[in-house]
């Protein structure tokens, strides 16, 4: 189980949902520049064909589905994972444990494994190696560093092992265990005979759908 410290969040009722940046930025960006060429469409003087809509809106529905869509929901009797095609609520005294390998992942009591499709595992920062040598990198810009602490009676563990990046998976594997901790430990977890529950992401798959109809109106056109 992941053991980098994070910040925990304030027991509320209110759930609490994660996207990593870079994913939402994708996807809000291709979505926009897809309205965009629609609009530009309109005022061409050749006007707009089916193609010119198709396409953009093809591209619009996927970028949602895979981009904007997935995220992890933190809520008050379970955790929520929205992946692309299936949808995974387990409760707080299900989780056994939690991975962060390559992205995040909940393990259950009984040994099943759950994955995010929207939380994957990013490299922690290195700004403080940077900081610390004044090299932009590489083995001498390491050793500086490490000298450097070593002078200044610096923990060196620190630059070894920095700690995850907001919103990766380390990060909200970390925030997981502490509150199913929290939860469980207090008796705060009320899920009783509740047990994970998978269901079909419906909206994901009706975007993914739309979206392969529209490229074959597309091709056909």
């Amino acid at each position: 189980m992941p053991s980098s410290p994070v910040a925990t969040t304030a027991e509320t009722a209110t759930p609490q949902s994660f996207r990593q940046t870079q994913a939402l930025a994708i996807g809000f960006v291709t979505m926009v520049s897809c309205a965009l060429l629609v609009v530009l469409g309109l005022f061409s003087s050749a006007g707009l064909s089916v193609g010119d809509v198709t396409w953009p809106l093809s591209l619009a529905l996927l970028a949602w589905a895979l981009f904007v869509r997935p995220r992890v929901v933190i809520r008050k009797d379970a955790v929520l994972l929205q992946n692309l095609v299936r949808d995974v609520q387990i409760p707080w005294d299900r989780i056994d444990a939690t991975q962060a390998r390559w992205n995040l992942r909940v393990v259950t009591g009984g040994g099943a494994t759950y994955g995010s499709w929207a939380i994957s595992k990013q490299r922690p920062p290195r700004s403080g190696l940077r900081s610390m040598s004044g090299v932009g990198g590489g083995e001498m810009g390491l050793r500086t560093a490490f000298r450097n602490a070593r002078d200044h009676e610096i923990d060196t563990e620190a630059f070894r092992n920095p700690p995850d990046r907001p919103k990766s998976a380390g990060a909200i594997a970390v925030l997981i265990d502490q509150e199913q901790d929290r939860r469980v430990g207090s008796g705060r977890a009320t899920s009783g005979t509740a047990d994970v529950r998978v269901t079909a992401a419906w909206p994901g798959i009706a975007a993914v759908g739309m979206a392969l109809a529209l490229l074959v109106i597309a091709v056909l056109a």
